[in-house]
């Protein structure tokens, strides 16, 4: 989802996939009390923020993932792990403008 505890449903939409496609993964995230939507003043935007349990899992998750990729670049010297950083930060800025 997104690094923050709550972001729009509409912005994650706009980064990973169509509206329709989230609103349905969003559907099935809810059902299993991972997120809850949250209504706003404007009735056009939703707020999709992680319970307790989604936060633990993503957690869970993003330091399982973390470690993975430690393993995976652990053949890479020093300089070709900062070079990989550097770039993938520049791919990833590059998405977020996008």
């Amino acid at each position: 989802m997104c690094p923050r505890t709550c972001c729009r449903q509409y912005d994650r939409s706009q980064s990973v996939a169509h509206a329709g496609s989230i609103s349905v993964a969003v559907d099935r995230l809810e059902k299993k009390a991972l997120v809850k939507r949250k209504n706003t003043v404007d009735r056009r935007v939703r707020l999709v923020e992680l319970t307790p349990k989604g936060r633990v899992l993503i957690t869970k998750t993003f330091r399982e993932h973390a470690n993975a990729m430690k393993e995976a670049a652990g053949i890479l010297s020093k300089e070709e792990r900062l070079t990989l950083l550097r770039l993938l930060k520049k791919l990833g800025r590059r998405q977020e403008e996008s």
